[in-house]
């Protein structure tokens, strides 16, 4: 029985994502829309190579972190997004350093984040700023992420359902590998 409720729940979740993918095209939305803004676009090479790790007390690191924060701010007020994440790569810089929403005009920098543990993944929609269109893939709905701060200090927190996503999306970009990589 247990199977069978996963496997109605996993029909339904590629169900809905394909009719919001549906919806999308039809309708055009400006959200569903590509949107540059100044960020690097595939097939930049940059998007396809694992990022170097960053110093956590550097200047580079610092500079990269507050460009990271201003652009993931404009993009914020232009969309009004939930959850809304960058990546090192998406602005010029191979290094492993990201910015995570946590409320509007709120930031948090991550520097050599790596996932630990994830569970319980499902099909999930995501969309791009270096890519076009919205994707289906796999995704953890709780993960365990470790990551240092600009001070150098290590932390380890749980992401769960939507944060989770964003979360691994931009670990993946450090890691060179974009929503489109990703077959369901």
């Amino acid at each position: 029985m247990r199977f069978k409720t996963l496997n109605m729940t996993l029909t339904i979740a590629i169900l809905l994502a394909a009719v919001v993918l549906i919806i999308a095209s039809v309708l055009g939305w400006k959200f569903f829309k590509q949107r540059r803004l100044d960020i690097v676009q595939h097939p930049h090479p940059l998007l396809h190579t694992a990022s170097e790790p960053a110093d956590p007390r550097s200047e580079e690191t610092r500079h990269i972190a507050g460009q990271l924060a201003q652009k993931a701010h404009r993009l914020d007020h232009r969309f009004n997004v939930f959850s809304l994440g960058l990546a090192a790569p998406q602005i010029g810089y191979g290094k492993r350093v990201i910015v995570l929403k946590r409320s509007y005009g709120d930031y948090q920098v991550m520097i050599n984040p790596e996932i630990r543990d994830r569970k319980w993944i499902l099909p999930s929609i995501s969309t791009c700023f270096s890519l076009k269109g919205l994707h289906i893939l796999p995704r953890a709905m709780w993960v365990k992420v470790r990551y240092q701060d600009l001070d150098g200090n290590e932390h380890e927190e749980v992401r769960r359902g939507g944060r989770a996503t964003i979360l691994q999306q931009e670990i993946d970009h450090l890691n060179g590998i974009l929503v489109s990589d990703y077959w369901l």
